[in-house]
């Protein structure tokens, strides 16, 4: 829908038993300088007064947008099916997906619009973002951590290159990415990778040769301090096995047949760290102990990877 030359643009909020954050974020949303919003909440089975919050946000204010709405199912389906189920609701030219624990800065809607006239044929734009933690007294403190100018400079080249790049890199873009809605549609996100929809959903525009180009501003605060349950499981266990499990499974599928055997240094790294894995869930049963602790960090230090690593950097 154009509304005087504007552009609808529907922001999707994903959330998962976000009750402690969410209305910060759709307060974020509402603060918006730019006023043809969409606005879809879309809740992934919670477990705690998530919707019912929504819901009431929701009448409050769905007067200042063009659309306001919240889609909810029963049981946990998993982050790349909750984007999809948001993708199937957005009636906007573009979209812009945020976690319901991150904030959007008052003018990221209007800046993406302002770059996309300048850079017409951009289907998928992502840009700086700041990390920030809830300080104690519930204001937001906004830490010195962002994307590092250097690798932005590397992912300015041609889709081929910045394959390689997003995949050897590893740098997160996910929280400030803004897309055209038919574009995302036409490829969705991989709902067997149930605890991460970001990188199989980057790798495979970029194969397919769709550029992501880059917006030079702060557009989005991205949370760095987790829930008390996450930070506890962390204390507890070295690795988020499901996850783990997940992003290997990618890798075999999607990752490995793009490098031929001869990239040493490549099957070096992946091996390594599949051995480090198994290692830890089999041996040290992901248990974080003081001695537990001393063995890992071992078999981290005769780790092939960082030994080539050390030992290059040493005589470079």
């Amino acid at each position: 829908m154009i509304v005087e030359g504007r552009p609808l643009v529907t922001v999707g909020v994903l959330a998962y038993n976000s009750a402690a954050t969410i209305l910060d974020t759709l307060d974020s949303v509402l603060a918006q300088t730019y006023n043809n919003i969409e606005l879809i909440i879309s809740d992934d089975g919670s477990d705690d007064s998530t919707v019912e919050s929504v819901k009431q946000w929701i009448v409050a204010h769905k007067n200042e947008f063009t659309i306001a709405k919240v889609i909810a199912v029963e049981k946990n389906t998993g982050i790349p099916a909750n984007c999809n189920r948001l993708l199937s609701e957005a009636h906007g030219v573009w979209i812009k997906i945020i976690a319901g624990d991150d904030l959007l800065l008052p003018n990221c809607i209007y800046d993406f619009l302002k770059f996309i006239k300048q850079k017409p044929e951009a289907k998928v734009v992502y840009s700086n973002y700041r990390s920030f933690i809830s300080a104690s007294d519930g204001s937001v403190q906004v830490l010195d951590e962002k994307l590092d100018d250097k690798i932005n400079m590397q992912f300015d080249a041609d889709a081929h290159t910045q394959l390689y790049t997003y995949i050897e890199k590893g740098f997160n873009i996910s929280p400030s990415v803004f897309m055209n809605v038919e574009f995302a549609k036409s490829f969705g996100f991989i709902e067997k990778y149930k605890v991460f929809e970001d990188t199989p959903f980057y790798v495979r525009i970029l194969k397919n040769g769709t550029k992501i180009y880059h917006l030079n501003k702060d557009t989005v605060l991205y949370r760095s301090d987790g829930d008390s349950v996450t930070r506890e499981r962390n204390r507890k266990h070295f690795y988020k096995k499901t996850f783990v499990e997940n992003y290997l499974l990618f890798r075999r599928e999607m990752i490995y047949p793009l490098y031929p055997w001869y990239k040493i240094v490549f099957w070096i790294k992946e091996l390594s760290f599949i051995v480090q894995y198994k290692l830890t869930i089999h041996v040290l049963h992901n248990k974080r102990t003081p001695i537990n602790n001393m063995i890992y960090n071992m078999f981290k230090a005769l780790n092939p990877y960082y030994l080539i690593k050390f030992f290059i950097g040493k005589i470079c």
